[in-house]
């Protein structure tokens, strides 16, 4: 029973973790705003703050999941470690995740940290 409620709970929800905006305070957002994603590698000077990964769901047999919904939490994870770039991102496509309730899922991981 609970592994039903579980799922129910989830496909209410979804996968993203990032939080609906009605529940990020000014600050948060304005941090957010400020995180900029670079696909390449890091730029000389960049200090680690440690590595984040944005998840983008897709919960019906023949939905698309969008990657730009897996890059904003990239973004959003990295604020949330004081950072604001994220590097060297790679993303893919992963089919049947069933422990989020997805069809098929876009995973994006980079690496958060700061310039000096």
């Amino acid at each position: 029973m609970r592994k039903y409620l579980a799922l129910f709970v989830v496909g209410l929800f979804g996968c993203a973790t990032t939080p609906p905006p009605a529940q990020i305070s000014p600050d948060q957002r304005r941090a957010v705003g400020s995180v900029r994603l670079l696909d390449g590698p890091a730029p000389a000077g960049f200090r680690m703050a440690g590595q984040v990964e944005g998840i983008a769901c897709g919960q019906e047999p023949k939905s698309v999941p969008e990657m730009a919904m897996a890059r904003e939490e990239l973004k959003f994870k990295a604020a949330k470690l004081q950072a604001t770039m994220v590097t060297a991102i790679f993303c893919q496509e992963e089919h049947w995740y069933p422990q989020q309730g997805c069809y098929r899922v876009i995973r994006c991981m980079g690496d958060a940290g700061r310039l000096p």
